[in-house]
């Protein structure tokens, strides 16, 4: 079958179908953050503190350098 295909560059215009395939890629890629704007955890826009979102902490002690890098 895929000896075949270039037949069907044939019946469709390749410069169609590349500008309907950019423009397809574009508008699900506008759907897709648009959708991740629409929730509260993916919305990278509206950074307001959020009194109830919980943040976690971790505390590490520093350590020295070595030695090699100090002297």
């Amino acid at each position: 079958m895929a000896a075949a295909q270039w037949k069907l560059w044939l019946v469709l215009d390749p410069r169609t179908v590349m500008i309907g395939t950019a423009v397809w890629l574009g508008v699900l890629a506008l759907l897709i953050h648009f959708l991740c704007l629409g929730t509260e955890r993916f919305n990278w826009i509206d950074t307001g503190p959020n009194p109830n979102k919980k943040v976690a902490v971790m505390q590490v002690p520093a350590t020295p350098a070595p030695a090699s890098l100090v002297a």
